[in-house]
């Protein structure tokens, strides 16, 4: 399970021959998520708290969670294809549960 995820998390895909019917509410959601680029989250967090750090002290709590709230803003929204309509994650599982597509 934990090979799965972190082959999820290097590719953005699901392993070789597995389908999101077939994978798991963990793996389905790294899917979604793009958690492959959550590092880029987290640099552009950290970049900026360099930035901020240049011009004097800062507070690393307000960082830290300004750090953790991109994170959590990157896994919860999903862009569609033309860019114009936000869909939450949750609302994809909810409708995955009840038959619907996902994509």
């Amino acid at each position: 399970m934990f090979k799965r995820w972190w082959t999820i998390i290097q590719t953005c895909n699901l392993p070789e021959g597995m389908t999101m019917e077939e994978a798991d509410p963990v793996s389905k959601w790294l899917v979604v998520s793009r958690a492959c680029v959550f590092s880029m989250t987290l640099t552009s967090g950290i970049i900026g708290g360099l930035i901020a750090l240049s011009q004097g002290a800062i507070n690393w709590w307000y960082w830290l969670v300004t750090i953790i709230g991109l994170t959590l803003a990157h896994a919860s929204l999903w862009l569609t294809k033309n860019q114009s309509l936000k869909i939450s994650i949750l609302q994809i599982f909810i409708d995955s549960d009840r038959g619907k597509k996902m994509f």
